[in-house]
């Protein structure tokens, strides 16, 4: 057993250099979006294919669960890339019920089987070795797999038991969004996740057993150094040819929000470096034995067909589901990414609204911006929520999609995706607009260094700030100012805020100067556009509605605009019960947009 990973083997060709968003995979290597599994039950991936599809061997890529496969999205993706570029054939997948996959989530057993069709499926491919890569609940899943479908390089990666990433997870949600007053009887929710009691149980029953050793040819055991060794787990890998690696910065890239996420870009480096040295230099041919399309259900029963694709225009993944009898004339929705999410949106909020519109006859896409998810620009470092060419990409995703034009498209978005979303209707035309806790009351970049080429905006949604204020808050004049102590103190009293956002004249005027830009602008200039509007906010986003009360309510009585607010101080719509609601009022302005064309 060698106690430490600090560089591959000196006989070994050297990996790839991965910085903070490492190198772009070159263009010989691509990756291309696949369906397999049988039936109704198709699991989800993108297969990575290297230069001249012709590869040394395969790795599969195993997710954790719940909002940790959210955070190890990105990172999926350059390790992914990474191992294209050294002649190595990576999947990356989603577990039935999880990401893009169809059907539901089957207990442990089920997930163990998702990982051991995947090893099968990269084999059908023609890889003549396989390698494992599991995290968090993935590596034990991967270990599991293992017992089955031997292999020749398994990596766990921070390893824990359902029973930890349950505990963990619950805490996480507690001091996020606090307990949930909704959840079924008996069922645990975590962050964007809810699992029925008997999977819980199953769950949280389950750990790596001494006597349930993985079949590996040599294993890489990833550990966090801040955390006792797991002695249980090493006796169950004894009898491998086993090395150890410290976990640096898993802290800081699984036991955050998304959009907080750090990638730990020494492990990935190493973790390149290792799988490298494992296989041959030796090629052979390998395909893609995948399929393009896959059967989904509806939450009532009724199948349709998805398919993922790229567009070519500007790189942007794109899912389309296509349902099975698509009314004429209804428009086509489109679901922008929450943040950084990629586009399977929060507790795969756009994805079960997806499949519930197609039920309704609709068809829906949902797509990544680019430099978010798996579109273009994604292997970059990361950017931010608001790539400046957000409304080029909507506009092209629509022109893809909607021949007769904008008129016919139905834009939803939470926080920056409501954002984009509103951009696009307003400047674009759109028949409806979804806004889920927009984030309206920033001063977009955009406007602040307008650009000459495709991804200059149209001053719809973006409201350029006072330069006296911009100023200010550039020289952190402002900044300094409300975290003066007694401002502090003053700004948190229940009092003086309801107060505050009752004067209705002072806000009135800080608009009119551009120091407070009130969000009704944006609804106004909807309204303008003939775009129907559904806004909806949870108790920190409706308080700028609020300060503008009057006007709110004279869009309400015109009918362009509904308006509706949840006391919640769930943001990103992580809790199960918000979620839920969210899509009955998407659902229904859908069906309203449906009948008023």
């Amino acid at each position: 057993m060698t106690e430490t990973l600090a560089s591959p083997p000196a006989e070994a060709a050297p990996g790839p250099e991965l910085a903070l968003g490492g190198l772009a995979a070159p263009a010989s290597a691509r990756a291309v979006p696949v369906y397999f599994g049988e039936g109704d039950e198709s699991r989800f991936g993108w297969l990575h294919l290297p230069e001249a599809t012709t590869a040394r061997a395969a790795v599969v890529l195993c997710p954790p669960l719940g909002i940790e496969a959210l955070n190890a999205h990105w990172v999926y993706r350059r390790l992914a890339s990474e191992l294209a570029a050294s002649g190595v054939l990576a999947l990356r997948f989603d577990y039935r019920g999880t990401g893009d996959s169809s059907g539901e989530a089957d207990g442990v057993a089920g997930l163990v089987e998702d990982v051991a069709a995947a090893i099968r499926f990269v084999r059908d491919c023609g890889a003549p070795r396989v390698g494992l890569v599991g995290l968090r609940v993935g590596a034990t899943l991967a270990a599991a797999a293992a017992e089955s479908e031997p292999v020749d390089a398994l990596v766990l990666w921070d390893v824990c038991s359902g029973r930890s990433f349950l505990r963990e997870q619950r805490a996480l949600k507690l001091l996020s969004v606090g307990p949930s007053a909704d959840a079924p009887d008996g069922a645990v929710e975590l962050l964007g996740m809810v699992l029925p009691k008997d999977v819980a149980d199953e769950l949280r029953a389950t750990a790596l057993q001494p006597s349930e050793a993985p079949r590996a040819r040599r294993s890489l055991l990833i550990e966090r150094p801040e955390r006792p060794r797991d002695e249980r787990l090493r006796r169950a890998l004894e009898h491998e040819e086993l090395e150890l690696l410290a976990a640096e910065g898993q802290h800081e890239f699984i036991d955050v929000e998304p959009g907080y996420s750090q990638p730990p870009e020494r492990v990935m480096k190493d973790l390149v470096h290792w799988l490298d040295a494992q296989f041959p230099a030796e090629r052979v041919p390998v395909l893609n034995a995948g399929r393009e399309s896959a059967v989904v259900r509806a939450g009532d029963g009724s199948c349709h067909t998805e398919r993922t694709e790229v567009i070519a225009t500007h790189g942007l993944a794109a899912v389309l589901t296509e349902p099975a009898r698509r009314d004429p004339a209804a428009p086509v929705a489109f679901f922008l990414n929450a943040g950084l999410i990629h586009h399977v949106g929060p507790g795969r909020l756009w994805v079960d609204l997806a499949r519930e519109f197609a039920a309704r006859g609709i068809a829906s896409v949902r797509f990544d911006l680019r430099g978010i998810g798996d579109s273009d620009g994604a292997e970059a470092p990361i950017r931010g929520a608001y790539p400046p060419e957000a409304l080029a990409d909507v506009a092209a995703a629509i022109a893809h999609y909607c021949p007769g034009g904008a008129r016919d498209a139905y834009l939803v978005g939470l926080c920056s995706g409501a954002y984009h979303a509103a951009e696009a209707a307003i400047a674009l035309g759109a028949r409806a607009v979804g806004l889920l806790n927009p984030a309206l009351f920033f001063d977009p970049a955009e406007l602040r260094v307008p650009r000459e080429d495709d991804a200059a905006p149209t001053a719809g949604a973006g409201i350029a700030m006072n330069p006296l204020v911009r100023w200010m808050r550039s020289k952190r004049v402002l900044l300094d100012l409300v975290e003066w102590r007694p401002i502090r103190t003053l700004r948190h009293s229940p009092r003086l805020t309801a107060m505050l956002d009752g004067a209705y004249l002072l806000w009135a005027a800080a608009d009119r100067l551009g120091i407070a830009k009130s969000p009704l602008r944006v609804m106004e200039a909807l309204a303008a556009a003939e775009v129907d509007t559904l806004l909806v906010c949870g108790s920190w986003e409706r308080r700028p509605f609020a300060r503008w009360r009057k006007r709110t309510r004279a869009l309400e009585q015109t009918g362009a605009l509904r308006y509706v607010s949840f006391t919640s101080d769930d943001h990103t719509f992580f809790e199960a019960g918000n979620r839920r609601r969210a899509a009955a009022l998407v659902c229904e302005q859908a069906t309203k947009a449906l009948a008023g064309r």
